[in-house]
């Protein structure tokens, strides 16, 4: 996914081997919400509690379906919507989170579901013409995404 977040699998093995230790690794690469979803069903079987990740699925699509409700009964404009998730260079929010825009009642600003964050410029990001500019960078919490931003 991102070399920031996400470790290679091949240094994972590579630790592990050099701890003589032999978990179970599951590499989790989820690009799409059903991805995301089919990972919390992965990680369930490697812990020996399947049945868990299946009701977490579940959980998972009702909220967004509780969101997507929402979305639509709070209006029925759609706003142009660019999430970056990085500020130096930007970077706009790929993998699922087009889908979760959409999911809100919003229209992307850039990127198609499942494809990957992308880094941009300063004038990229003017071009992709949104209407609102959600600053959420990975890894980061609110306190640190507002002073990045300002």
């Amino acid at each position: 996914l991102c070399g920031v977040c996400a470790p290679a699998t091949s240094a994972v093995e590579a630790v592990l081997t050099a701890a003589d230790v032999a978990p179970v690794v599951a590499n989790l690469e989820p690009t799409t919400i059903d991805d995301v979803a089919e990972s919390f069903k992965t990680v369930a079987r490697a812990c020996g509690v399947p049945a868990r990740g299946e009701d977490l699925v579940a959980e998972f699509y009702d909220h967004l379906d509780r969101v997507r409700r929402a979305a639509e009964a709070a209006s029925s404009s759609r706003p142009r919507v660019l999430l970056l998730e990085w500020l130096d260079p930007p970077f706009d929010g790929g993998h699922w989170v087009p889908e979760q825009i959409e999911a809100a009642g919003c229209v992307p600003a850039r990127n198609a579901a499942g494809g990957r964050s992308t880094g941009m410029s300063w004038d990229e990001v003017a071009a992709a013409d949104a209407d609102v500019v959600v600053v959420a960078c990975c890894g980061f919490d609110l306190r640190r995404n507002v002073s990045d931003a300002v």
